[in-house]
């Protein structure tokens, strides 16, 4: 097989060995099969956008090692957003601190797939308005848990009690 990402995959191979990663727990953590990031190491073929923030993120690449690993997979700058491109003092960081007991009430949801994992929208509607009031990202085998739980909460409180 042809590796004409090589450079690409040179770098983000060392990347995870300075890390002290395997490739199970790469993938592991970015949610991917092991052999794709092989095939990434390999220079076979490219991460998408997503998936490449996903690697930076999980790399905790500097700015200087981000726009490079962009640059060597050939994505510009209208697909990075120009986030590597923009001057450190203008980039922000926004913390927002959620108290674990305050429950928020929602009356909608919207629910998005893709190969990677599920992410859940919750909203609440207001006339013909939605306001998403929160959003959950997880694993697929997660989502069945998290709707496995719910299954079984709902039902157990459908059921009268017995005395």
């Amino acid at each position: 097989m042809t590796n004409p990402y090589k450079d690409f995959g040179v770098a983000l191979r060392a990347f995870r060995v300075a890390a002290k990663e395997s490739l199970e727990d790469v993938s592991g953590a970015i949610e991917i099969e092991p052999d794709k990031l092989a095939r990434f190491e390999k220079g076979e073929e490219l991460p998408n956008t997503d998936l490449l923030n996903l690697l930076v993120t999980h790399f905790s690449l500097r700015e200087g090692e981000a726009a490079r690993l962009w640059e060597l997979a050939g994505y510009d700058e209208d697909e990075t957003s120009g986030l590597f491109k923009m001057p450190l003092e203008v980039m922000k960081l926004t913390v927002q601190v959620v108290d674990p007991n305050q429950i928020a009430f929602t009356d909608s949801v919207k629910v998005a797939t893709n190969d990677y994992g599920v992410i859940v929208s919750f909203a609440q509607q207001t006339g013909e308005n939605f306001k998403v009031i929160s959003k959950l990202g997880m694993s697929k085998a997660h989502a069945r848990e998290v709707a496995r739980a719910l299954e079984e909460a709902l039902e157990e409180q459908s059921q009268p009690e017995q005395g």
